[in-house]
């Protein structure tokens, strides 16, 4: 009986461990950006050249997803585009 009860036990642990593994959309929020208060240690201007100093910067990237539909608010789906994707993008 004792050996029947462990059996037992360990098929219902392995089943509660493979029905939470089940679900299909994962959920993954990203964590909040740390707000960095004024400081003088923070004057990152001083040791940038005048003329490289503006907002509006091109970024490069590269990316594994797929274009969204148009009418999305993102610009990329979360749908695996089979291959990689690079361009360069405004920041202003």
């Amino acid at each position: 009986m004792p050996r029947r009860l462990a059996l037992l036990t360990a098929f219902l642990a392995l089943a509660g461990v493979l029905a939470g593994c089940i679900r299909r959309e994962v959920v993954r929020t990203m964590i909040p950006a740390p707000i960095l208060m004024p400081d003088e240690r923070f004057d990152f201007a001083r040791i940038v050249a005048p003329e490289d100093q503006q907002t509006d910067v091109r970024v490069l990237f590269a990316t594994t997803r797929a274009p969204a539909r148009p009418d999305a608010r993102e610009r990329f789906s979360r749908e695996p585009l089979g291959a990689i994707a690079d361009g360069t993008a405004r920041r202003g």
